[in-house]
């Protein structure tokens, strides 16, 4: 059985998985390997030093099944001159996989509407300025701006008071 899963452990790539998907897929493939080798050692020493070899070895094993586009943070996880603990180095690639996301994913606001107002006035009796709701009108606030944000297909375009009309708003 010890073959079979360190074949697999060896074959397993993260292909179209996600990086939590493929370290969890991985971390199941250690465990079943743990089972299969229970090592029992008298020193505690040697006990630790085993505990360092066998993390590096799935640090490597994790590292070398990831997808060819995280080169670039493979390199700079072996090339550090203290390798992080297993746990670390996951942290560090899923970070990587979640800011490729952010960046790579279209963040689409089609339709969106944004007017901003700035009022003048006076504040309350506490010394907490008011706010004025839209369409209700409260005494001693006047407002002195208007600026009309529309988002169209990723662009945002705004219109100053001046050049704003009521068709705008809507």
């Amino acid at each position: 059985m010890i073959f079979e899963v360190k074949t697999k452990i060896t074959a397993t790539k993260q292909s179209q998985l996600t990086v939590t998907d493929y370290y969890n897929l991985m971390r199941g493939l250690w465990l079943e390997l743990d089972q299969y080798q229970p090592i029992k050692m008298v020193c505690q020493e040697d006990a630790a030093t085993l505990n360092r070899i066998i993390e590096r070895d799935r640090i490597v094993e994790f590292l070398a099944g990831l997808n060819p586009d995280f080169d670039q943070v493979r390199v700079q996880i072996l090339g550090k001159k203290k390798l992080p603990n297993l746990n670390e180095v996951f942290a560090i690639v899923r970070s990587e996989e979640n800011r490729r996301y952010a960046m790579l994913t279209e963040h689409t606001t089609e339709g969106s509407t944004l007017v901003i107002s700035k009022q003048e006035g006076r504040g309350n009796k506490d010394g907490k300025l008011g706010f004025q709701n839209p369409g209700k009108s409260r005494s001693g606030f006047r407002t002195t701006a208007v600026v009309l944000i529309k988002i169209h297909s990723g662009v945002a375009f705004a219109k100053s008071p001046a050049t704003l009309r009521k068709h705008d708003l809507n």
